[in-house]
C-alpha cells in the first residue's frame, strides 16, 4: 500500500517524490495557499516548500491529494477526492487518500467542513486561515462566510456559558438564495394556476 504521508515506521521509507528530503516532525498549523491566483503546479510547489520548511515530506499521496484539491474550485467531498486521485494515480489507495486528507488538515494545509448527512468537504486552506461555511439543505451548495461572522455569538457564549465556540468545522444549515427564489417562483406559479382554475370553475358553474 502506498504511504499516506503520515510519519513512517522506524526503518521504513515512504513513497517519496524525487528530490524530497526525509525527516518528519510535528509541525505547527497555519500557512495557507491562495489557490485562486496561481496555477495548480505552483500550488503544489508552494505546499511542498511549506511542508519541507517544517521538516515534512511531500509524499506521492500528498502530492496527488493537493493536485486534486488545487484543480477544482470550491469544496470537494472526500469521495470525489478519492475518485480524482485514482484517476491521476491508481497506485494511491483509497485508505491512503483519507489518511492524507487528515494529515494535511492537521498540518494546516487543508480545511475540512462537515456539511450534513455525514458528508465532509475539503479545500486548501487560504492565507487568511480557516473560515465559516453555510450549507443549503435543498441543493447541497456550500457558501463561504467570513471567519468573523459569528464573533459576537462566540463572545456571548463564552461570557454567559463559559463555552468556547469553534464553528469552522461544521457548516451552518439553511436554504440558499437560489432555492428560496425557486421556491417563491414555484409557489407563485402554483397559486396563479389554482386561482385560474377556481375562477374557471366558478364561471362554468354560473353558466349552468
Amino acid at each position: 500500500m502506498v504511504d499516506s504521508g503520515t510519519n513512517p515506521q522506524p526503518g521504513v521509507q515512504p513513497n517519496l517524490e524525487p528530490g524530497m528530503p526525509g525527516g518528519v516532525t510535528d509541525a505547527e498549523p497555519g500557512g495557507g495557499i491562495n489557490a485562486g491566483t496561481v496555477g495548480e503546479s505552483d500550488v503544489v510547489a508552494q505546499i511542498g516548500v511549506l511542508l519541507r520548511a517544517r521538516g515534512e515530506r511531500m509524499t506521492r499521496p500528498r502530492r496527488r491529494v493537493v493536485q486534486a484539491l488545487a484543480g477544482h474550485a470550491g469544496h470537494v467531498h472526500a469521495e470525489e477526492v478519492v475518485r480524482l486521485v485514482a484517476a491521476s494515480d491508481p497506485t494511491v489507495h483509497r485508505a491512503s487518500v483519507y489518511r492524507t486528507l487528515e494529515a494535511l488538515t492537521q498540518r494546516g494545509v487543508v480545511q475540512h467542513v462537515h456539511v450534513g448527512h455525514g458528508n465532509t468537504a475539503y479545500h486548501l486552506l487560504r492565507p487568511e486561515g480557516a473560515h465559516l461555511h453555510a450549507s443549503c439543505t435543498r441543493c447541497g451548495a456550500v457558501t463561504d462566510l467570513p471567519p468573523d461572522m459569528l464573533r459576537s455569538v462566540a463572545a456571548r457564549l463564552s461570557r454567559q456559558h463559559g463555552f468556547t465556540l469553534d464553528p469552522t468545522h461544521v457548516a451552518l444549515s439553511g436554504t440558499c438564495r437560489a432555492c428560496l427564489s425557486a421556491g417563491h417562483r414555484a409557489g407563485h406559479s402554483a397559486g396563479h394556476s389554482a386561482g385560474h382554475s377556481t375562477s374557471h370553475s366558478t364561471s362554468h358553474s354560473t353558466g349552468q
